[in-house]
């Protein structure tokens, strides 16, 4: 009865956590060999200016697992989110 709660739950903590730019971006100055996405986003710069290419490339690969793991559990977000909310 609480799997559709758990399951919503568990897919907002997952995309906040896999889109938080300032803790990786403080953990990353203190631990250079493990660096998320979203701080090598915000890294591509060149003598020429930035990259949009490389930008693009990196933004389709950062937006796929949470948009994949939301298709896969979209029946269970919608249950999950409106299930205290409904009376019956």
């Amino acid at each position: 009865m609480a799997a559709p709660a758990i399951t919503a739950a568990g897919i907002i903590c997952f995309a906040f956590a896999w889109n938080e730019f300032l803790f990786a971006l403080i953990l990353t100055l203190t631990y250079q060999n493990a660096v998320p996405i979203t701080v090598i986003i915000a890294g591509v710069e060149h003598t020429q200016g930035i990259q949009f290419q490389a930008v693009a490339t990196r933004l389709l690969l950062a937006i796929l697992p949470p948009a994949l793991l939301a298709q896969a559990a979209q029946r269970y977000i919608g249950r999950g989110l409106t299930f205290g909310a409904v009376k019956g």
